[in-house]
C-alpha cells in the first residue's frame, strides 16, 4: 500500500466524527403538545413556541420500544445555542422533577428510569428566552444509544483533541497518532450501525486500548471539579434563577447516576434555599449526594457578593449566614472563599475570612485585568492588617465565546469545557510550576447555569492516565486546597500579594444603577441602628434578631455581584425596588419598637424631645426633629420640623425639655454669592461654582489657583464593551462642565444652618443642589436632587484643591487604603477610577481635605483634583439605567493635620448616621436624662457593630482600629458587665476578656477587627 501522509489521514478521521456519533444512536420521532389558553395543541419540530420572558408547559408522551435495553435518552433541542437568556426547561418525568434541558444539554438521561415497553409522560416547564423572536423547537426524538459504538466515538474524539496539545518532537504524540490511524483503518464505515460496523468497532477499540493503557510518566496533576456558576440575577430575573437552580442541579443529579467518578461543587446557600423551597424532592437527592461525598457545597458566603460595595458588617454577615446554613442544613463547614466572578476584592477580606474559619481563596476574575497581569497564580494574600490566606487562581484559558474583548489575552475562566486544549492550556499558563504541580480545574457551563455535559464527562474518563498528558482526576475542591496548604506550608518561596486585589476592569460598577447603591447604604445603616437599640432595649432580643435576620438575608442577596453593581437587566431592578421597602420596613419596625421601649424608661420632668445618636462617636451639631408643638426659639425647617442644637453621646441619647431648647445667636451669614461662618468663607462664582473657599482657622485658600470647585462635569461614556460595567480611560478627553445656572436663591439663613440653592439644567435633566453651611460644624454639605434623563453620560463632582499630595486615602470596610494620586506607571493609571465607601482624602503634612458621601462608591484622584462619581446611565443591559429622580448628598470636610488628626473617620460616620428626635411626654423612669450604651474614647477605635448575640445569649460588640495603631482600648457600657469573652466572627468563643464594672479593656492591633460577647446586668 502506498504511504499516506498521516496528517491528512488525521483530518479524515476528524471529518468522520459526526458519522461515528450518529452511528451510535437509533432515533424515533416523538409528538409534543403545548398548552395555550387552557387547552393543548400539537407542537412539531421547526415550529416556534413561547414568547419573550414567558414560561409554558409542553407535554411529551412516549413509549420505550421493546428490545431497547441500553442507554436511552429523550433528545430535545429547544432553540439555538448561545443565548444566555434561554431557552431552558425543567423536565418532569411522570410528574416528578427530573432534569434540566438548556442550550447545551439536549439529552434527558432516561436510563435506569424507564424500561423497554414502558409508557411515560415528560412534561416540560419551558422558559423561552428574552429574545424578541420565540425559539424554534429544532429536534424531538427518543434515542437508543449503542454503548460500544458511543464509546468509540468518544475515544477517537478525545485522542484527536489530545494530539495537537503534545510537542511535535514528543514520542507520545507519535504513538497516539499511530494508534488513531490504526484504529480508524479497522473501522468499517460502509454501513454505519450494521453488524459489520459494530464488529469493527470492537476491533478499533481494542487497538485504542493501548493508548489508554500506556504507562504514564511523572506528569503534572489536575483536579477536575464540575461547576455551574449561576448568577443570581443578570440577564434574567430572580424568578428565573430559582428555576435555573432546579434545572442545573437536576441535570447534575442525572449525570451522577451515569458517571460514578463525577464530582460537583456548588456555592451560594441562597441557591440551596431556593431549591429546598421550590423542589424539595430534588433537594433531598442533593442531600444524598452531599452525604455520599460527590456533591460539594463550597464558598462559605450566603451569595457570591460584590466585595467593593458591601459594607463591613454585611461582609461579616455573608460569612455568618453562609457558614450557618452549610453547617446546619448541609452538614459541611467550607474553608474556601469561592468568588470566581466578583469584580475585585477588598483588602479587608483576608482578615474577615480568617475570622470566619476560612483559610483559602479561589478566583479567576483578576486575570481579566485590562493593562497589567497579576504576577502570581498561587500566592499568600495579605490583607489590610497583615492577615494571610492562601489564594489560588484557576488558570483555564478563556474560551472563544467569552473572549469578546480583545484585551483578554491572559484571562482565565471558571467555565472550562473539559477539552484537552483547555487542560493543557491551564498547565501552560500556570506560573508557580516550581512550587506546585497540582492545579484545580472547573468545568461546566456557567453564568446562566447548566453545568457539565455528558461529553465533558466522557472526556474525563479518557484523560485519567494518558501518557504525555497531565494526570486528570475528578476530586474535591476542598481537598485540593487542603493539599495545597499542606504542600506550601512554610515555603519561603511562595509569593505574597499585599493589599487589595484591584480589578482593572468593570470600574463602572461602583456607580451604575445609583438608586440601588443608595438603598443598600441606607439599609445597612438602618439595620446597624435597629440592632444597636434592640441590644439596649433588652427583653426578647433573640426573637427580634430572628426577625432582623430575615431582612438581612434579603439585603445580603441583593449584594450579589450582578445586582448591587448595577449590571443586570431592568426587570432585576424593578423587582429590587419592590424588595427594598420590605427590607427597610422590617428594620424600621424593630428600631422604632426598641426606641419606644427604651423611652419608657427615661425619666423626664416636662414635655421633652429625646435625641438619639446611632453613630459610634459623640456629636455636637443641629438635629432636625418633628414637633407638633411649635419651637419658636429654634430654626424652622418647614412642616412642623425644627432644627435644634444638640450634644449627644455616642450610641446614646440626650433629653431636652422643650422649654429649654434655644438656638442662640449666630455669626452665620448667607447671601446668593457667599456663605460664611466661624470656620469658612465661601464665594460663589456667577455660575454657582465655588471660586474661593478660605479656612479662617488657618487663613488658607483651599481652591487651587485659577480653578473652581464643586464643578459638575458630564462626560461621554461609551465603553467598548460591557456598558454598565465599564468606564474607558479616555472618557476624560471629552468633559462638558455644567455651568448653565437656571436660578440661585437663599433658602436658609440660620441661625444654625444656612443654604443657597442652585438649579441647573443639562440636556433633558434638572439638577437642584444646595450649598449648606452650619454655625457649629466645620463641614460644607451639598444635598443634591437630580432628575436625570441622559444616556451613556458619566456625571462627576470635581474639587481642585490647593493640596500637595502624592497619595490619597480611601475609606473601605474596617479601615482605609492608600492609592497613588499620580499616573507614574501603568499600575497607577490603571486605577483611574477606584472604589471607596464613606470618604476619600488628600492631605499634606499639616492640612488636608476629605470628600464625604452618603451613598456613592466611585472616586478618582489625580494630582490635587478630588472627584466623586455621581451617575453613569448606561444603556445595556438596562436601557433605562439611572433614569429619573436621585437624592443624595456629599460634603467637603477641610481639616488641620492629616485625616487622622482631622477626625475624618468620625465626621464620615456622623454624616452617614444621622441623629433623630422624638417628642416625649413627662414620665418617671430608672434611666438618666443622658446616656451612652457603649463608647470608647480611644482615637481610631471604631465600634462598628452592636447586636444581640445570634443564640440570644448576651450582646455582641465588634470593633476595629481605623488608624493603623496598636495598644489598649476601653469599651465603657451603660450597665455593669457580668461576663465577657472574645469570639470569632461566627460568634464562637476564643477566650475570656478582661473587664471590671462597666469597663471592658481590650488589646488593639493595627487595622485589627475584634469581636466580644458581653453579658450585662
Amino acid at each position: 500500500m502506498a504511504e499516506i501522509p498521516v496528517r491528512f489521514e488525521l483530518d479524515t478521521i476528524a471529518a468522520s466524527l459526526p458519522i461515528l456519533q450518529a452511528a451510535a444512536r437509533t432515533s424515533i420521532p416523538l409528538n409534543a403538545f403545548i398548552e395555550e389558553g387552557g387547552s393543548w395543541r400539537p407542537l412539531v419540530p421547526g415550529e416556534r413556541w413561547g414568547a419573550p420572558g414567558r414560561t409554558v408547559r409542553i407535554r411529551i408522551p412516549l413509549r420505550v420500544p421493546d428490545g431497547w435495553d441500553g442507554d436511552i435518552v429523550l433528545h430535545a433541542v429547544l432553540g439555538i445555542e448561545g443565548d444566555l437568556t434561554g431557552p431552558e426547561a425543567l423536565a418532569y418525568l411522570d410528574g416528578v422533577p427530573f432534569q434540566g434541558l438548556d442550550r447545551y444539554h439536549h439529552d434527558l438521561l432516561l436510563t435506569g428510569h424507564v424500561a423497554p415497553g414502558s409508557e411515560h409522560e415528560v412534561m416540560l416547564e419551558a422558559y423561552s428566552s428574552l429574545l424578541p423572536e420565540p425559539p424554534i423547537l429544532t429536534a424531538l426524538t427518543l434515542q437508543h444509544i449503542q454503548p460500544e459504538a458511543d464509546a468509540l466515538y468518544h475515544d477517537v474524539r478525545v485522542l484527536l483533541e489530545v494530539v495537537p496539545t503534545l510537542p511535535a518532537i514528543s514520542l507520545d504524540r507519535a504513538q497516539l497518532t499511530n494508534d488513531l490511524v490504526d484504529a480508524y483503518r479497522a473501522i468499517d464505515l460502509r454501513r454505519p450501525g450494521s453488524d459489520a460496523y459494530l464488529a469493527s468497532v470492537r476491533s478499533a477499540r481494542a487497538i485504542l486500548r493501548r493508548a489508554f493503557e500506556r504507562p504514564q510518566g511523572p506528569e503534572p496533576s489536575i483536579v477536575a471539579v464540575g461547576h455551574a456558576h449561576i448568577d443570581l440575577a443578570w440577564l434574567w430575573p430572580v424568578s428565573q434563577t430559582r428555576r435555573k437552580a432546579a434545572r442545573t442541579f437536576s441535570t447534575v443529579l442525572r449525570l451522577m447516576e451515569r458517571y460514578p467518578d463525577f464530582r460537583f461543587v456548588a456555592s451560594q446557600p441562597a441557591l440551596y434555599r431556593m431549591l429546598k423551597e421550590d423542589e424539595p424532592k430534588l433537594y433531598a437527592q442533593v442531600l444524598d449526594r452531599i452525604r455520599e461525598g460527590r456533591w460539594e457545597p463550597i464558598g462559605a458566603t450566603w451569595v457570591e457578593m460584590d466585595t467593593n460595595l458591601a459594607g463591613a458588617e454585611a461582609l461579616v454577615r455573608q460569612f455568618l449566614f453562609g457558614k450557618r446554613f452549610f453547617r446546619q442544613e448541609l452538614g459541611v463547614d467550607p474553608r474556601v472563599a469561592w468568588l470566581p466572578d466578583t469584580f475585585g476584592y477588598s483588602t479587608a477580606l483576608p482578615q474577615i475570612m480568617r475570622g470566619a474559619g476560612v483559610d483559602s481563596f479561589m478566583t479567576t476574575k483578576i486575570s481579566w485585568n485590562e493593562y497589567n497581569r497579576l504576577p502570581y497564580d498561587t500566592f499568600h494574600w495579605h490583607g489590610l492588617d497583615g492577615t494571610p490566606v492562601l489564594a489560588h487562581m484557576v488558570t483555564a484559558p478563556m474560551v472563544p465565546s467569552e473572549e469578546d474583548d480583545s484585551h483578554l489575552t491572559h484571562a482565565y475562566t471558571y467555565n472550562a469545557m473539559f477539552t484537552p486544549a483547555d487542560l493543557a492550556g491551564e498547565w501552560a499558563a500556570y506560573r508557580e510550576k516550581r512550587l506546585n504541580h497540582e492545579l484545580l480545574y472547573l468545568f461546566g457551563y456557567g453564568d446562566g447555569g447548566g453545568g457539565p455535559t455528558a461529553t465533558m464527562l466522557e472526556t474525563a474518563r479518557r484523560l485519567k492516565h494518558l501518557a504525555g498528558f497531565p494526570r486528570v482526576e475528578q476530586s474535591s475542591a476542598e481537598q485540593f486546597f487542603r493539599g495545597l496548604n499542606d504542600r506550601l506550608e512554610g515555603s519561603e518561596d511562595l509569593p505574597r500579594w499585599i493589599g487589595e486585589l484591584y480589578l482593572e476592569y468593570h470600574r463602572g460598577t461602583y456607580t451604575s444603577q445609583a438608586w440601588i447603591k443608595r438603598a443598600n447604604r441606607q439599609a445597612e445603616i438602618l439595620y446597624r441602628e435597629a440592632e444597636l437599640w434592640s441590644s439596649w432595649a433588652g427583653g426578647d432580643r433573640a426573637t427580634r434578631q430572628t426577625a432582623m435576620n430575615i431582612g438581612w438575608e434579603a439585603l445580603l442577596f441583593h449584594q450579589f455581584h450582578d445586582i448591587l453593581p448595577g449590571s443586570s437587566i431592568g426587570q432585576v431592578y424593578a423587582d429590587a425596588r419592590r424588595a427594598y421597602p420590605e427590607i427597610m420596613a422590617r428594620g424600621e419596625q424593630i428600631r422604632d419598637a426598641s426606641l419606644a421601649s427604651l423611652e419608657e424608661g427615661i425619666a423626664r420632668d416636662a414635655d421633652s424631645v429625646i435625641l438619639w445618636n446611632p453613630a459610634p462617636f459623640d456629636r455636637e451639631e443641629p438635629v432636625e426633629v418633628c414637633s407638633a408643638v411649635p419651637l419658636p426659639r429654634t430654626q424652622a425647617a418647614g412642616d412642623n420640623r425644627y432644627l435644634i442644637p444638640a450634644r449627644i453621646p455616642a450610641h446614646g441619647y440626650t433629653t431636652l425639655p422643650l422649654s429649654a431648647i434655644v438656638a442662640g445667636g449666630s455669626d452665620l451669614t448667607v447671601a446668593h454669592d457667599h456663605l460664611e461662618n466661624r470656620f469658612f468663607r465661601i464665594e460663589l462664582a456667577e455660575d454657582g461654582t465655588i471660586r474661593s473657599l478660605v479656612d479662617k482657622r488657618v487663613g488658607r485658600e483651599l481652591i487651587a489657583p485659577g480653578a473652581a470647585a464643586n464643578v459638575l462635569i458630564a462626560f461621554e461614556d461609551r465603553p467598548l464593551a460591557f456598558d454598565a460595567w465599564d468606564i474607558q480611560i479616555d472618557y476624560q478627553a471629552k468633559p462638558y462642565p455644567i455651568t448653565d445656572l437656571d436660578s440661585r436663591r437663599v433658602v436658609e439663613e440660620g441661625p444654625l444652618r444656612g443654604a443657597v440653592e442652585l438649579v441647573r439644567r443639562y440636556g433633558e435633566s434638572t439638577i437642584r443642589q444646595r450649598v449648606v453651611l452650619y454655625r457649629d460644624v466645620a463641614r460644607i454639605d451639598f444635598p443634591t436632587e437630580i432628575d436625570w434623563h441622559e444616556h451613556q453620560t458619566l456625571l462627576k463632582a470635581s474639587f481642585p484643591v490647593a493640596i500637595n499630595a502624592q497619595r490619597a486615602t480611601y475609606d473601605i470596610q474596617f479601615g482605609n487604603v492608600e492609592r497613588p494620586a499620580h499616573w507614574n506607571t501603568s499600575w497607577d493609571w490603571a486605577r483611574f477610577e477606584v472604589p471607596a465607601h464613606k470618604w476619600a482624602d488628600i492631605s499634606e503634612g499639616d492640612y488636608g481635605v476629605s470628600l464625604l458621601n452618603d451613598s456613592k462608591y466611585g472616586y478618582d484622584v489625580k494630582g490635587n483634583v478630588l472627584r466623586l462619581t455621581l451617575l453613569k446611565s448606561a444603556v445595556s443591559p438596562d436601557p433605562e439605567a439611572d433614569q429619573g429622580l436621585h437624592r443624595f448628598a456629599y460634603a467637603l470636610f477641610p481639616h488641620t493635620g492629616d485625616w487622622r488628626a482631622g477626625e475624618t473617620v468620625r465626621q464620615a460616620y456622623l454624616f452617614n448616621m444621622r441623629a433623630t428626635g422624638r417628642a416625649a411626654a413627662p414620665r418617671s423612669g430608672p434611666m438618666p436624662a443622658q446616656a451612652s450604651f457603649v463608647r470608647t474614647d480611644r482615637p481610631g477605635l471604631v465600634i462598628e457593630t452592636v447586636k444581640p448575640a445570634e443564640n440570644g445569649d448576651g450582646i455582641v460588640v465588634r470593633v476595629y482600629d481605623a488608624y493603623n495603631t496598636r495598644g489598649t482600648g476601653v469599651l465603657e457600657f451603660a450597665h455593669a458587665i457580668v461576663s465577657a469573652e472574645e469570639t470569632n466572627l461566627l460568634e464562637e468563643p476564643i477566650g475570656p476578656a478582661e473587664f471590671e464594672g462597666t469597663t471592658l479593656t481590650i488589646p488593639v492591633r493595627p487595622y485589627g477587627i475584634a469581636t466580644y460577647r458581653v453579658r450585662l446586668s
